[in-house]
């Protein structure tokens, strides 16, 4: 389209266009095209013919290249690429008074949409490797001249650029500036990328100049495709810049047969091999490739290649390169930190025997050597657990300081420390964080998680794998991320199921008792602290030996603020703490170190950190009491408070700690030093719970109450002024109970009051052990609604159906709460499903609701239905069985339905699709609607050659194909006749297939075919069969 203006007069003197017809309006402002916003446009676009006469071309000024590019993008096949390039040809027509001052070889079409039209062409071209089409795509190279910029300029609907990659090449190989090449590179790219062989080697044929031949060798170098590589190998001029190329595809592919074909043709080449070539051999571990690129060219050995052995691990190859003077004392050479990076203490030790220098180690190297990673430790321990085997495997190469016997002899099982480092690695904390410690406290989110877990546990709850769920990670995905996430969460399953299964809650308690570990049965002990002190043992002395390579060969032994003796008081190990002290290594004396020796969480470091000059400080930085607590350290928790230091923060004293996990010995030690109780008793009364301890509920609340500190719904029935009455009377009966009752008393008399929202631990407490009565009691008292309705979702969640009732019964209304079914359906608790759906908890429009309905479980549809038979009627939940082809859904949905006349929804294109005939003649029974038109189902039936479902589509409604052709191309694709036939005597439509038709019956000997298909192609109107 263009139009030929007079831009002294502002006027169209002329107006055409290619693409509409004559009558037709074309809606352009004409008033835009003299506008002044449109000067820098006009200089791109406009043919000046004179001074004042010019031609316009409308399809640049509306930019409608720009709309057309969006919408062609998603082209494939022969006809779509014969469009693109029809398109290219189309050239404007002007009437003879203005072709002959323009001539006649002007394109409709912009550069933008032009280059955009033939990198489609050529891509298309290439997938279906038609060379025909392509190299009509090559013709347009002598006609085009189009600057690479344009291509770069042109994004799609997101922005992005049409081929971020091509415009990568296109700047790597430095090919910007090549408009005359510009479509060869582009069909020669896409040829090389998609590896069509027959187009590369036309392309190589007729194009031979050494252009053309570097632009081939580059796109292959750029797809690393190795047989187009030295097929162009020998067209291409070998100098050094070129022999680059080479080298570093292969080290890229790591492809030493490259190499070697280098090595073989080295007469060809203007250079020498380069050091990537010795590196690539290297890479690969291949020792005689390696010696004979040294051998031949003795400048490749580099510290660039002696640092790849060493990042390779390749000893061998480490001492061919130092053998041929490789200088290690370089400040460049970084060796050093990479052996110690890879912990390779055998490299490590060669590069220092042969003049490393440990000064070349920088700050972050040392702090990793000294750092033991968390999930290093879960890593490996998760390794250790086989649910294929019987016993847990321990590697070989782990040998503790202290033998598994004397574990044995000395220590009951305990969890804790392999808890704690599983739940961290399940909470995703960690894994990529690289300047992280073993230490559980450096992930502070975890602590209350494990508070949680542990507290649950010693419940005692037997059925306790759906709790884990509440709280614990389960990620899918194969990220290395995800797969530790996955393999904490099975153990920690595995563990938990252990200590409920033998009753061995007791072992997260503090040592007051010195149990005598008898390791329940032996041939089945799951992962435990042992195991963890193991693998930490191992980890510490792998990385113990490097720093020891390190300090016996000069470095300074207080590196870093005496980082190395840092490190040996926190992993805890003696031996290396008195091997580094040997050394000369020194700490500040007073309380540096405090923090290293008490993270140990053995008592016998924290003594062996005073003996040797440390004081304890009375306001530490580091929470010590409390991780002591935490990991249920009596010993370590009686030394630091007889030690001074300060208990008036009920936050960092320990007391919560012990309170949630049952440590009544470390409770009551800190309670008889005076330590700050705080807000404790919330805290007591959720552990009573867990414990089901109903009594002991009663009385807190009920002592609670006397001191009118707890509002009920009904106030009437509070009794005030009964305070201690109701502990003294406890106190005289109940005797095996009488500990647990004198240490309620006395936090109820030293702790702060409780209020009622302190009370909301104490009734999720109830839910998840399912303590109905204890529950009864807590939802007397009033509290946030949004926080009961929290805990609710839980009971939901746990199936609990008894704990569900009492909520009801308590007047917390779930009627019309889609939330919580949604929850019963996804966690698939049919039960709860059916008591919420009777207690009307849903949305009333039902359409979220039904999206969690598994329709695969046909019990839990059943129940739905019972509960509530109008959503039989819903036609998204008909339709979702239809889709998913589940023919008993399809029944029961359909039981209960009148009819599906009225019904908007298209359920039989949807069984059409599915080609399922049993449920569209269940959906027609009941009267759904077949749509005419190309919604009918026709389509798809023909599709899946179905021909009594198409028999029956046509019973129903012989109209469906009259004076349409829908079908008829599916139907000649499957060579099904029969099929073809039935909608010619159908009225079909068969004037675009009537060639295919004839022939397809003279192939299968069809005679019935001819008159119908002449008499429907004729253009006849039959009349409408009844």
């Amino acid at each position: 389209m263009y139009v030929v203006i007079d831009k002294n007069t502002s006027t169209v003197v002329h107006k055409c266009t290619l693409f509409m017809n004559e009558s037709e309006y074309l809606d352009i402002d004409i008033g835009k095209l003299f506008s002044a916003n449109n000067e820098s446009i006009e200089e791109e676009t406009d043919i000046r013919i004179s001074d004042s006469i010019c031609i316009k071309p409308l399809i640049t000024n509306i930019d409608a290249s720009g709309i057309l590019m969006c919408e062609m993008f998603d082209i494939a096949g022969e006809s779509d690429i014969e469009m693109l390039i029809d398109i290219c040809n189309t050239k404007f027509e002007f009437p003879p008074d203005i072709a002959g001052a323009v001539g006649t070889d002007i394109r409709c079409i912009g550069n933008k949409f032009m280059i955009c039209c033939i990198l489609e062409a050529a891509l298309e071209s290439c997938a279906l490797n038609n060379l025909e089409f392509l190299i009509r795509v090559l013709d347009f190279e002598r006609h085009t001249k189009i600057s690479f910029r344009v291509l770069e300029s042109i994004v799609n609907a997101k922005g992005a650029a049409l081929d971020e990659e091509l415009n990568e090449f296109v700047w790597e190989y430095g090919y910007q500036e090549e408009m005359d090449l510009l479509i060869y590179i582009i069909c020669t790219y896409y040829a090389i990328r998609l590896d069509r062989k027959e187009i590369v080697s036309y392309l190589k044929d007729n194009y031979s100049s050494s252009k053309h031949a570097q632009i081939a060798f580059d796109a292959a170098i750029h797809h690393s495709k190795e047989d187009i590589v030295k097929m162009c190998f020998f067209i291409v001029e070998l100098n050094s810049e070129n022999i680059r190329k080479l080298t570093l595809m292969a080290y890229r592919c790591i492809s030493v047969d490259l190499i070697r074909f280098l090595l073989k043709n080295s007469d060809r080449l203007e250079g020498d091999l380069d050091e990537v070539a010795l590196k690539t051999a290297v890479k690969k571990n291949d020792y005689e490739l390696a010696q004979e690129i040294v051998n031949k060219y003795l400048n490749t050995a580099s510290i660039s290649c002696l640092e790849e052995a060493v990042k390779s691990r390749n000893i061998i190859s480490a001492k061919l390169l130092i053998e041929s003077g490789v200088n290690l004392k370089s400040s460049e050479f970084k060796g050093i930190r990479i052996a110690s990076e890879n912990d390779d203490v055998d490299v490590l030790q060669l590069l220092l025997e042969n003049g490393a220098s440990v000064g070349l180690l920088v700050k972050n190297v040392i702090e990793n050597l000294c750092s033991i990673k968390n999930y290093e430790i879960a890593e490996r321990l998760t390794k250790l657990f086989s649910k294929n085997e019987d016993k847990v495997k321990v590697k070989a190469n782990v040998k503790p300081k202290t033998s598994e016997g004397q574990f044995k002899d000395k220590t009951r099982l305990r969890f804790n420390k392999t808890i704690l480092c599983l739940i961290i690695e399940n909470q995703h904390y960690n894994q990529n964080n690289t300047n992280m410690y073993f230490e559980h406290e450096s992930v502070l989110g975890s602590v209350g998680l494990y508070e949680n877990l542990v507290e649950i546990i010693n419940s005692g709850k037997k059925n306790i794998t759906d709790v884990c769920v509440l709280y614990l990670t389960n990620p899918s995905g194969d990220s290395r991320v995800n797969r530790i996430a996955r393999a904490c969460y099975d153990s920690l399953v595995e563990i938990i199921k252990y200590i409920a299964k033998n009753d061995l809650q007791s072992t997260f308690n503090d040592t007051e008792y010195n149990e005598i570990n008898e390791f329940m049965d032996q041939k089945k002990v799951v992962l435990n602290d042992r195991h963890y002190e193991l693998v930490k043992s191992e980890l510490v002395n792998r990385n113990f030996e490097l720093l020891k390579i390190i300090v016996e060969n000069g470095a300074d032994i207080d590196l870093h603020n005496s980082m190395f003796l840092r490190t040996a008081f926190k992993v805890g190990d003696i031996d290396w703490i008195d091997y580094f002290i040997s050394k000369g290594a020194k700490l500040k004396g007073g309380s540096d170190g405090f923090e290293e020796a008490c993270r140990s969480n053995k008592i016998e470091v924290l003594k062996h950190w005073i003996k040797n000059g440390g004081v304890v400080p009375k306001n530490p930085e580091y929470e010590c009491i409390k991780m002591a607590c935490l990991l249920g350290n009596f010993d370590m928790v009686k030394l630091l408070v007889e030690s001074g230091v300060d208990l008036s923060n009920p936050e960092r004293n320990g007391v919560r700690i012990a309170c949630r996990l049952g440590l009544k010995r470390t409770l009551k030690y800190l309670m008889d030093n005076n330590a700050i109780l705080g807000n404790i008793c919330r805290y007591q009364l959720e552990r009573v719970c867990l414990i089901r301890n109903i009594d002991l509920v009663k009385t807190i609340l009920e002592y609670y109450d006397g001191l009118g500190k707890l509002e009920k719904w009904n106030k009437k029935n509070i009794k005030k002024g009964r305070k201690l009455k109701i502990i003294n009377h406890l106190d005289q009966q109940n005797t095996d109970r009488l500990d647990e009752y004198s240490l309620t008393k006395a936090l109820l008399e030293k702790g702060e009051p409780i209020h009622n929202s302190d009370l909301l631990d104490g009734v999720e407490a109830a839910v998840i052990v399912a303590n109905t009565e204890v529950l009864g009691l807590f939802l007397t008292y009033e509290f946030n609604l949004d926080d009961i309705y929290k805990i609710l979702r839980i009971a939901v969640q746990l199936g609990n159906t008894d704990v569900v009732k009492v909520f009801m019964d308590n007047g917390f209304i779930i009627e019309s709460n889609l939330d919580i079914v949604n929850i019963a359906l996804e966690t698939k608790k049919i039960e709860m499903v059916g008591l919420l759906l009777q207690h009307d908890a849903k949305n009333k429009s039902n359409s979220d609701f039904l999206r969690h309905i598994n329709l695969d479980n046909i019990e839990t549809l059943q129940l739905i239905l019972a509960c509530c038979p109008e959503i039989g009627d819903d036609s998204s939940l008909l339709q979702h069985a239809i889709e998913k082809n589940n023919i008993e859904a399809v029944k029961l949905l359909l039981k209960n339905t009148r009819s599906l006349k009225h019904i908007e929804y298209n359920y039989v294109l949807w069984a059409c699709e599915i080609n399922d005939l049993e449920i569209l003649k269940l959906l027609l029974e009941k009267g759904a609607k077949i749509r005419e038109g190309s919604e009918s189902g026709v389509i798809e039936t023909c599709e899946n050659n179905n021909l009594e479902m198409l028999k029956l589509l046509l019973e129903r409604n012989p109209n469906l194909v009259l004076e349409k052709d829908y079908g008829l191309e599916e139907a000649i694709e499957h060579e099904n006749i029969e099929m073809v036939n039935l909608l010619v005597k159908h009225g079909a439509d068969t004037s675009e297939y009537i060639e295919s038709i004839m022939e397809l019956a003279d192939e299968l000997d069809y005679d019935d075919l001819s008159e119908s298909c002449e008499y429907n192609a004729g253009g006849y109107k039959k009349v409408k069969r009844s």
